[in-house]
């Protein structure tokens, strides 16, 4: 008994596939996963037939091809996926993922929807051009051509537009890579705002600090 093998939640898929075969309606592949003998989860992915005799359907014919390691690759596969999404957001920088070709984004994580005061499906709809001071855009340009050709690694102090029409400052690391023969490049934006911040405060106690000296 064909049942006896698969696993509870299986059986109402398979009558429907042998009520679909045998209405003349069942087209391309179903899959099922089956009990083994040891319990372990077998996957298989089967094609059927009627068999007719004297003009009327005596038996259903069902030909199945164990499919079991590629489902666990896929699953491996998800969970690798999952792991580095999981990464990818909780990481503290904001990460953007753009094409080379038009710079459009097509991947962004939660550090850089919280920099820059967007959604992520309102990011995905912006590129390069969109997320800095225009009058910045010919600097920024360039640099982000350099970072795809590993001539840079990191542009720095690069102003960067936020939806609010604020504007703070990062570093940005880079990392190209290529998917399907497209070019992208991955960038990890680090506000240095606060940086710069303590930087020009310094610079202005050394200058107090020089003209006390020369008084």
């Amino acid at each position: 008994n064909f049942a006896s093998f698969l696993s509870e939640d299986q059986i109402p898929l398979a009558f429907q596939l042998m009520e679909s075969i045998l209405a003349g309606t069942h087209q391309g592949l179903m899959e099922f996963r089956l009990r083994h003998r040891d319990c372990s989860d077998v996957y298989v992915e089967t094609r059927g037939s009627v068999l007719m005799s004297h003009g009327k359907p005596v038996a259903i014919q069902a030909i199945a091809r164990d499919i079991t390691e590629r489902k666990q690759a896929e699953k491996t596969q998800k969970e690798a996926e999952l792991k580095v999404r999981t990464m990818f957001d909780s990481a503290s920088d904001g990460i953007l993922l753009a094409q080379h070709s038009d710079k459009k984004f097509t991947d962004a994580n939660k550090g850089i929807c919280r920099m820059l005061g967007y959604s992520e499906e309102e990011i995905l709809k912006l590129s390069v051009y969109d997320i800095h001071p225009k009058e910045s855009l010919p600097h920024v340009i360039d640099q982000f051509e350099k970072q795809i050709k590993e001539e840079l690694l990191i542009a720095k102090d690069m102003p960067v537009l936020r939806k609010d029409g604020s504007v703070f400052f990062a570093d940005i690391s880079s990392s190209p890579m290529t998917v399907s023969g497209k070019e992208f490049l991955l960038g990890m934006f680090r506000d240095i705002t606060e940086r710069k911040r303590n930087e020009e405060i310094l610079r202005q106690r050394e200058g107090e600090l020089s003209q006390k000296i020369l008084r």
